[in-house]
């Protein structure tokens, strides 16, 4: 029975098998090639390339395959079997229309090697194909890792960073160096700088490969400040370069009294001109690096080298009365732990910028400097500062700013003996804190302010050799804590106010020479019990000598001379005749009478300590010139 094919006839497991159907075998042949266009015929063992055979070897797909997939390209060879030889009939080319009337195939014998031949090829050609395919693999595989390894070797070669790698073929002097910045590294190439002979000593400690990094440069910072400083010619340099005894135990002792400038720094270690019994708190921190480096007084004779900031741990540097060179530097902005800074005879070169990069700065002393530059506004930033001290900077200009303040700690502001110019900012009587007002020996213009009277904490106001101009503002008076008040030598005009008399705690001086003050002295100045000096000398001021000056038993100096004084000088002076150290009355010539005989031989002995605060500086005694007006001591009456 003949029935169609169906899909259920193929085997979709087993994609060689061939359909089943109920046709002969030539019946079968006859059918199938009556449908397939083009047709070629194989003979003689040489095979035509059919459409079925092309897609068969782009598609991968062998020749079984091919037969069971009836959507395929058409390519049908339909041979004949038998069980002995194989006769295989290959179709030939007919007419499509006439599909029914096909020739008969011409038979050929084939022998089964022939068969297995064909079956060999169809498997050896996807082999090598495969072969191929991992031949390329392997290829780009070995270009891929050529490359990986060449981007390995160039990061070695690359200059070290400041952290290094852990190369274990590194030496330790490349260890060292690698610390360091590219300045150290320039320097290290002079073997005759400081810098190369820290960096031999330090190679030389046995201990070296077991220090820290930050141990490693701080022996190397202190090194190059010994050499720097000629190290073998100091004062005291006990344990210095000692490569047995740590660091932190070699010499380091501050050796100047200003305690009050730097109190809370230094921690009570020093008093006023005097030291303390207090012990100074440790030079380094509990792991070994250094906070406080003090070197004072000490004979360094060199310069500061740039490797000092090295030292990022330091809280304190003072090294103060030495004979030092060069500049601050630039680096010094790296010290950003540092709170305190203390350079007398500081080296040339001024003020770096920097300096406002120290935000935990609160007292900053500079003395006897060659800064040739403006103020650098940066100290205005500054906001920690308590004690701001910049003294003889004769070449230092500018102005100071009304940001100062912001400044809202500061105690100490002192800028004398500078090139300093502009008004006194009305924004320092806004400074609580504020103590001392130091500001002489400059060009400052304009009036004092009178907001300075609005904080009674005020205990010092000195502007000696300015430009000043106007009137001495009578708010001054409310400052009931102050002890000295200073406006010598300016161009003040108007009179003395009365409101002067309430300075209660004014003990040391009260210095208004050498201005163009006029009127008369005012008697509430004999309520200054405790005033040391009283310098009114060298002004236009007229009427008689306050005899409540007699009350005054603290004073050592009454200096009064060059003014247009009249009448007699008060016998209620006679007072003072044990105390007193200088009665100064010349180039008056309108005092009058006689001089008192118990003045004309006072004390003649300062009793007070030499020192800015006051005039007490060696043996006076009376000047009072003689007139036809004025007799005594020496000086004959009535001609005689």
């Amino acid at each position: 029975m003949n029935v169609a094919a169906s899909t259920d006839d193929f085997d979709l497991e087993n994609p060689h098998a061939l359909p089943r159907t109920s046709l002969t075998r030539d019946e079968e042949v006859a059918r199938r090639t009556a449908s397939t266009p083009g047709a070629y015929s194989v003979a003689c063992g040489f095979e035509q390339p059919t459409t079925a055979t092309t897609y068969r070897m782009l598609s991968g797909h062998s020749g079984a395959e091919i037969e069971t997939h009836s959507d395929l390209p058409s390519e049908e060879v339909l041979p004949e079997r038998t069980l002995g030889n194989s006769v295989l009939a290959a179709a030939n080319p007919v007419d499509e229309s006439f599909p029914q009337d096909l020739p008969q195939a011409q038979e050929f014998e084939s022998q089964k090697s022939t068969r297995e031949q064909q079956d060999k090829k169809f498997k050896i050609t996807p082999l090598l194909g495969a072969i191929t395919l991992v031949a390329v693999v392997i290829v780009i595989v070995v270009i891929v890792v050529l490359r990986w390894k060449d981007d390995q070797v160039a990061p070695m070669t690359a200059v070290p960073t400041s952290t290094p790698s852990a190369a274990p073929t590194m030496s330790l002097e490349g260890t060292i160096k690698v610390l360091l910045e590219e300045e150290t590294l320039l320097a290290l190439e002079d073997p005759e700088s400081p810098q190369f002979m820290a960096f031999e000593w330090l190679l030389e400690d046995p201990n070296l490969p077991f220090y820290s990094d930050g141990r490693s440069k701080q022996k190397f910072a202190l090194a190059s400040l010994y050499y720097a400083t000629s190290g073998d010619t100091w004062m005291d340099n006990t344990n210095w370069l000692n490569h047995s005894i740590h660091e932190c135990d070699w010499y380091n002792a501050p050796d100047f009294a200003q305690k009050t400038l730097m109190d809370s720094i230094y921690q009570g270690y020093m008093s006023w001109f005097s030291p303390s019994t207090e012990p100074p708190p440790t030079h380094c921190n509990e792991d070994g690096m250094y906070q406080n480096l003090w070197l004072d007084n000490n004979n360094l004779v060199g310069y500061l080298p740039g490797e000092l900031y090295i030292l990022t741990s330091l809280q304190t540097l003072s090294l103060g009365y030495n004979q030092l060179e060069g500049s601050l530097g630039s680096r010094i902005g790296q010290l950003a732990d540092l709170e305190g800074l203390a350079i007398f005879d500081q080296p040339p070169g001024g003020i770096p910028s920097e300096i406002g990069l120290l935000a935990k700065l609160r007292g900053l002393l500079l003395t006897n400097g060659n800064h040739q530059g403006p103020l650098p506004s940066e100290l205005w930033q500054l906001t920690n500062i308590e004690h701001l001290i910049l003294m003889d900077h004769i070449q230092m200009h500018g102005t100071i700013s009304t940001e100062v303040g912001m400044l809202s700690k500061l105690k100490w502001l002192a800028i004398d003996n500078s090139d300093i110019s502009g008004t006194i900012p009305t924004e320092l009587g806004q400074i609580e804190p504020l103590e001392w007002i130091f500001l002489g020996r400059a060009r400052l213009s304009g009036s004092i302010p009178s907001e300075l009277g609005f904080h009674p904490n005020k205990l010092h106001l000195h502007f000696d050799r300015n430009d000043l101009v106007g009137t001495i503002p009578s708010e001054i008076g409310l400052l009931s804590s102050l002890f000295r008040l200073s406006f010598w030598e300016n161009h003040i005009t108007g009179t003395v106010p009365t409101e002067l008399g309430l300075l209660k705690n004014l003990d040391l001086s009260l210095d208004l020479a050498k201005n163009l003050l006029t009127g008369v002295i005012p008697t509430e100045l004999g309520m200054l019990t405790d005033l040391h000096d009283i310098l009114l000398d060298h002004n236009q001021l007229s009427g008689q000598i306050p005899s409540e000056f007699g009350e005054l038993s603290s004073l050592r100096i009454i200096s009064l001379a060059n003014n247009s004084l009249s009448a007699s000088v008060p016998v209620e002076l006679s007072s003072l005749q044990q105390t007193l150290h200088s009665l100064l009355l010349d180039g008056n010539p309108m005092l009058t009478g006689t001089f008192p005989e118990s003045l004309c031989h006072v004390n003649g002995t300062c009793v007070i300590p030499t020192g800015f605060a006051h005039s007490c500086d060696g043996p006076m005694g009376v000047f009072f010139g003689c007139t036809d007006l004025l007799c005594g001591c020496d000086c004959s009456c009535g001609g005689a």
